[in-house]
């Protein structure tokens, strides 16, 4: 089995909705992208509009970023929050603001900058989920455990940044591993988003989506 480092080094290209309709017969019912914006490299857009998935949840602190959502993707359910590791709902948190590497002032981040700070709702992931995801993008600048600890739901297909040096990269790993997760591939320019797929049986639906 591949380590870890040796599968950083495998650099494919992410079609997510050309993965969703290689597996048509699997139901989607929620398809979640945690961290969405920019939208030119996010994967919503083309799932919403080939209608991959039944409902299509986005997060989106940022709020240029969220306003474009909204216009590309006007039916989707759209939260204007960071996510936090507290259990607080409502909260508010600094933000600093430096496009689609955008973060939580204080926690790390991969891309660090000196760019405006500003005031952003924050809310546990708990709360987003529903218990019906089963695909997601998971890119949200440091705060990637803060979302999977919380999920109720086990996405089929996840695509999850690791950058090297993440102060969570254990705790990932072991909850992929626990929940039966397996490395298909990576992405990015050091190989820090890895895509996955659960490795149990997945319901198919009676009829198959069109392509």
């Amino acid at each position: 089995m591949k380590t870890i480092e040796e599968l950083r080094r495998i650099r494919w290209f992410t079609d997510f909705a050309y993965i969703l309709k290689l597996n048509k017969d699997i139901k989607i019912r929620t398809f979640c992208e945690c961290g969405v914006g920019p939208l030119d490299i996010a994967a919503a857009p083309e799932i919403y509009n080939q209608k991959l998935a039944d409902k299509v949840i986005l997060v989106e602190p940022n709020e240029e970023l969220a306003n474009l959502a909204v216009a590309a993707m006007p039916d989707a359910d759209i939260w204007r929050v960071a996510i936090t590791d507290t259990e607080e709902v409502g909260g508010t948190a600094n933000f600093r603001v430096n496009g689609g590497s955008s973060y939580i002032e204080g926690h790390w981040s991969p891309s660090p900058s000196y760019g405006p700070i500003t005031t952003v709702k924050t809310s546990p992931f708990r709360v987003i989920d529903d218990g019906t995801i089963d695909a997601m993008v998971l890119d949200c600048e440091g705060m990637e455990w803060a979302v999977l600890k919380n999920m109720k739901s086990r996405p089929y297909f996840l695509s999850v940044e690791v950058w090297k040096g993440h102060p969570h990269e254990n705790e990932i790993f072991n909850w992929l591993t626990e929940n039966k997760y397996e490395i298909r591939f990576t992405t990015g320019p050091e190989g820090e988003t890895f895509f996955l797929e659960r490795n149990v049986e997945k319901p198919k639906t009676r009829k198959s989506r069109s392509d």
